[in-house]
């Protein structure tokens, strides 16, 4: 019997779901992995378990549990799966505490209830008492979607606002991902290990004998790797390098978010940063002096002016610049050149990946 037919015999009838013969699963979703959130996670999924275990008319099937933040129902996995699912015929009802929990924007509401609708599945929602198998449900299935979705850009709106004012206070804000540091409580602590490393690199790199790719061979062979393991890239060095926080600045208000529903960023231009030196020490304590800093970061812009002049001429002369990439390793291959005395002075050009230009032949056995 498809959903219809269900819908039809509940007015014929005068029945609700709760007496009808279905499989019937559940989904659940918390934003973060906090401990009360867990608690939470954990009563909606005893809870929806046993509502159709005692149900004699409703035969028991596994949940969706998702712990993750996200308003796009792409990115949650098993929310995908139970959609999948349900187009396979794998259960007739899907419970859920409310619409805010299955979908936080109308569009993913009623493309995804519309989607199961099609393969005979309907969605109940518990605190909203909407079933999408009545005929009035996609109405106010709209409705309270949309109230979810205002709510979403209010408390975007209430972050935002919180985050200027911490940012106005001095509190340090963003992850507490930054070599040389530990975040305690909205300010910087040197973390003496780390620190060791990043007057390395800056001691190194001011003597101008250094490349940023060279330093990070010499700090992999120190034995110094990243927070998961791994080699600290170069590209993390060059941010290092031009971080004002290790001269003991003060810096916020780098980024802002362009769009509340997907997230996107914009990274803000240097005059638009809040940016001073911290006098006292205890927010941003530094971990070189100003005068080094400055010295690595005037290298740095002269460096860097090379390579992006080099770069543009490089693209002038060949169609081929950033057009051929390494199977092996998915990085794209690097034009080098050579001459040879019996090429009489002219450049030979070759092209080879990159990590065999930076790691050596041993690195990719491509050719």
């Amino acid at each position: 019997m498809d959903i219809y037919s269900v819908a039809n015999q509940m007015k014929l009838e005068r029945k609700t779901i709760f007496d009808l013969q279905l499989r019937v699963t559940f989904y659940a979703r918390v934003s973060t992995t906090r401990e009360e959130q867990e608690n939470s996670i954990e009563h909606q999924i005893s809870y929806f378990k046993e509502m159709i275990q005692n149900n004699p008319n409703w035969t028991y099937v596994d949940g969706y549990v998702d712990r993750i933040r996200g308003e796009h129902a792409v990115n949650r996995e098993e929310f995908m799966k139970m959609i999948d699912d349900g187009k396979n015929g794998e259960f007739d009802l899907v419970l859920t505490k409310e619409v805010s929990r299955f979908a936080r924007n109308t569009v993913d509401s009623l493309v995804y209830t519309r989607d199961l609708l099609r393969s005979g599945v309907g969605v109940f929602f518990q605190n909203d008492n909407i079933c999408t198998i009545d005929t009035d449900s996609e109405l106010r299935l709209t409705i309270m979607s949309s109230i979810a979705a205002d709510e979403v850009r209010k408390l975007s709106e209430r972050v935002r606002w919180g985050h200027k004012r911490s940012i106005e206070q001095g509190a340090v804000m963003g992850n507490n991902r930054i070599f040389g540091y530990d975040k305690n409580d909205c300010k910087l602590v040197i973390n003496e290990a780390e620190a060791e490393m990043v007057r390395f690199i800056f001691e190194t790199y001011a003597t101008g004998n250094y490349s940023t790719r060279k330093i990070e061979d010499m700090i992999y062979q120190k034995g110094y790797r990243g927070r998961n393991g791994t080699r600290i890239h170069h590209n993390t060095i060059s941010g290092i390098i031009q971080n004002p926080k290790y001269k003991g600045y003060y810096c916020g208000n780098k980024v802002k978010i362009v769009d509340y529903r997907t997230k996107e960023q914009r990274f803000l231009p240097e005059e638009e940063w809040i940016m001073y030196k911290d006098e006292t020490g205890k927010i941003v304590p530094a971990i070189v002096d100003e005068e080094l800093w400055d010295k690595c970061n005037e290298i740095f812009r002269e460096r860097s002016k090379i390579v992006k002049d080099r770069g543009h001429s490089l693209k002038d002369k060949s169609v081929f610049t950033g057009k051929i990439w390494c199977a092996a390793h998915g990085k794209p291959y690097w034009r080098t050149s050579h001459t040879n005395p019996r090429n009489k002075g002219v450049s030979i050009y070759q092209w080879l990946c990159s990590e065999k230009k930076r790691f050596g032949t041993s690195s990719c056995a491509s050719f």
